[in-house]
Parts: C-alpha cells; structure tokens; sequence
C-alpha cells in the first residue's frame, strides 16, 4: 500500500485557540486528523500540511510530546522534517501498519 501523506492529514485549529502569545510565540491548540485503515504510517514519520494549516507563518518551534493512555501510542512532532512521529508504547518501537481514522490534539508553539 501506499504511505500516508501531508494530503492524508487534517488540521483543525480551534476557534479562539490561536490567540494565545508567549515570548513573540503564538500558542495553539490543533486536533491532528489521519488514517483510512489502507495507506501505511511511513517510516520516520507521516508528513505535515504547510504552517499555514497550523495558523502559523513561519514555522514551528516546539510542540511537546503527548502520550495518548487508551492507545498506547505516543506522539511527537518532528520539528526540523516537519512531520508527526508516532510511537507505540506497548511494542517500544515506531508505529507500523495502516493506521484506522484517528485524532490527536497537540499544543503548538511558533510564529
């Protein structure tokens, strides 16, 4: 099967979640939308939409890692390759196969 792409993904900025400022640094809360159950979850990561998606102009500058308890899965974001790196928890190692349709929010800092 194919992999996932930055066209596989959604990104959902919230409402009244984007006016958050620190340091120069906007604040965001975005629910990451991805999976069919048919394109596999690429090695090193499936890759991001452009920043703008994210409400943001210029790039990314941390995002912290969240562990998602129910499916054993954690999530960071790979700031320099700009892509979701998925790892499960259970197995201690990358995620692997065809991910079903899943969300995850995630806390977003950058400009």
């Amino acid at each position: 099967m194919a992999n996932l792409t930055a066209d596989d993904v959604t990104v959902t900025v919230g409402l009244g979640d984007n006016d958050r400022m620190v340091l120069g640094n906007k604040v965001i809360f975005a629910n990451i939308a991805y999976g069919d159950g048919i394109d596999d979850y690429p090695a090193g990561g499936i890759p991001l939409p452009s920043i703008g998606h994210f409400d943001l102009y210029h790039a990314i500058r941390y995002a912290p890692a969240v562990v998602v308890i129910a499916t054993g899965l954690l999530y960071t974001v790979d700031i320099t390759n700009h892509k979701l790196y998925i790892w499960d928890l259970a197995g201690g190692a990358e995620y692997a196969g065809a991910p079903a349709a899943t969300s995850v929010e995630l806390m977003i800092v950058g400009q």
